[in-house]
């Protein structure tokens, strides 16, 4: 694809939903406001909140506030979508961070490769002894991805985050928003679906966000998370458009879900779970499974376990 070397400044909206987020919030807008890009639009949802966050929010009078009553983070930043003045939308979550050049370094990209519909870049997770660590890197070259890898890749895992990510608002308007019936996975629906779309994924394997994992984390119903990206992965798959590569595949890439959720459950020693979705693995397609698998399988049947 051809590079453009003229550079401009397009307005990027960054939405941040917010749900009685004010011990992390304001280090969130902190590393917003530091953002070397000069041409942002910040717009902060509240939904439902009954402490301080908006008293944090107004200390920085750039920002726009908006108040609803949705309970469900998808219609929270479909609000702040279709509010959005920006050709290019970024998302942050309230307690996450951005470095300070997240947005520039990801636009001057933006403005070479312009028929690029989305670009996404690393993120590192940290907890709140800051210690930060890095979870299944993607291994591609920083580059775009072309159709159809992009698509198997989401299909067999959720390697995007949602707070490394800017898209076109234009490519949000031509395949729909967040999908208002997930309430957890509902980034990894939209890019499986901008995926499938054929939108143009543009990968720099460099670390400018951080996702902070803690006890109030969505991470932290893991149950939940899992189920509804077996759902989301199963919509795709059943997509009438969708190319028969990737329907004779279905067994398969729902066996990684299944097996990825069973270690998870696993490492959480709930052992009924593991059993549960690892059955479900094996019988969707065995190939998936490694010897680590079967060592816990094994160590299951005789009562010991170890992670």
């Amino acid at each position: 694809m051809q590079k453009h070397n003229e550079l401009n400044n397009d307005l990027v909206s960054v939405i941040i939903p917010v749900h009685n987020a004010e011990k992390y919030l304001d280090i969130c807008l902190t590393s917003i406001s530091a953002q070397t890009y000069p041409n942002i639009e910040v717009i902060c949802v509240l939904d439902s909140c009954t402490d301080n966050s908006e008293a944090i929010i107004k200390q920085y009078p750039q920002i726009k506030i908006y108040k609803v009553d949705f309970h469900n983070v998808s219609k929270t930043r479909n609000y702040g979508i279709k509010r959005a003045k920006g050709a290019y939308i970024a998302f942050n979550d309230a307690d996450d961070k951005w470095h300070s050049q997240r947005l520039e370094k990801q636009m001057q990209i933006l403005n070479q490769y312009p028929n690029v519909d989305l670009i996404f870049s690393e993120v590192e997770s940290f907890n709140n002894q800051d210690n930060y660590w890095s979870a299944n890197p993607l291994a591609e070259p920083s580059g775009i991805i072309p159709y159809p890898k992009i698509l198997h890749l989401l299909l067999y895992q959720s390697y995007i985050k949602i707070q490394g990510v800017i898209v076109k608002k234009s490519t949000l308007d031509n395949s729909g928003y967040f999908n208002e019936l997930f309430t957890h996975c509902e980034d990894h629906e939209l890019w499986m679906r901008l995926a499938a779309d054929k939108a143009i994924f543009y990968y720099l394997p460099e670390v400018l966000a951080y996702y902070r994992q803690h006890d109030g984390s969505l991470i932290s119903n893991k149950t939940a998370i899992h189920n509804l990206r077996i759902k989301a992965v199963e919509m795709i798959l059943n997509r009438e458009d969708l190319p028969n590569t990737f329907k004779k595949k279905k067994n398969y890439y729902l066996a990684a879900h299944y097996r990825r959720g069973a270690n998870l459950f696993y490492c959480e020693r709930n052992y009924p779970l593991f059993k549960k979705n690892i059955r479900k693995a094996m019988h969707l397609s065995i190939r998936t499974l490694n010897s680590k698998d079967y060592i816990r399988i094994i160590s299951t049947w005789f009562g010991f376990y170890f992670k």
